[in-house]
């Protein structure tokens, strides 16, 4: 089952293009005071048009057009972690133990770059949270699992969201 579509993907790339070219010229300031805080445990959002930004990290920025579908970007033109993380999801999907799963992914090639369709996971992060339940065993080497990258459904399904590094 794919996830997403192409035409999303683009404006995704397009958006991280836009976001780039307004930090470079410098009027980011002025977009960050027409972002929204949307619910109480729900993060800054930065819209572009019909494209909202979900989070930013140190290689990829990630954007929704309806809030079911994150597009997860590479910065730059490699498309190093989008890759790793695709690697990583066709061969570990269907090996995760009991008790835990990827989320739904699709990828998608837009000009040339790889962008990654993600299911979103809408369960706040603080959800359960318990410092004495560790991070399941998986099948992979989870080397950033702050708790910034993965959730714990209210079943007690763990899903890290976030497996590229």
């Amino acid at each position: 089952m794919s996830i997403g579509n192409e035409n999303h993907a683009a404006m995704a790339l397009a958006a991280t293009h836009e976001f780039r070219d307004l930090c470079k010229a410098g009027d980011f300031g002025d977009l960050v005071e027409q972002g929204t805080w949307d619910g109480r445990d729900s993060s800054w959002t930065l819209s572009l048009d019909d494209v909202a930004m979900l989070g930013r990290g140190s290689c990829r920025t990630v954007w929704t057009i309806d809030g079911e579908v994150a597009y997860k970007v590479n910065h730059g033109e490699t498309d190093e972690d989008n890759s790793a993380e695709w690697r990583r999801w066709k061969k570990y999907n269907h090996l995760m133990p009991e008790g835990t799963r990827l989320p739904m992914m699709t990828a998608y090639r837009v000009k040339g770059r790889l962008i990654l369709a993600v299911e979103v996971i809408k369960f706040p992060r603080q959800w359960g949270y318990n410092p004495n339940r560790s991070v399941p065993r998986l099948p992979f080497d989870f080397m950033d699992n702050g708790e910034y990258n993965y959730r714990w459904s209210p079943d007690g399904i763990f899903i890290p969201i976030d497996f590229a590094c």
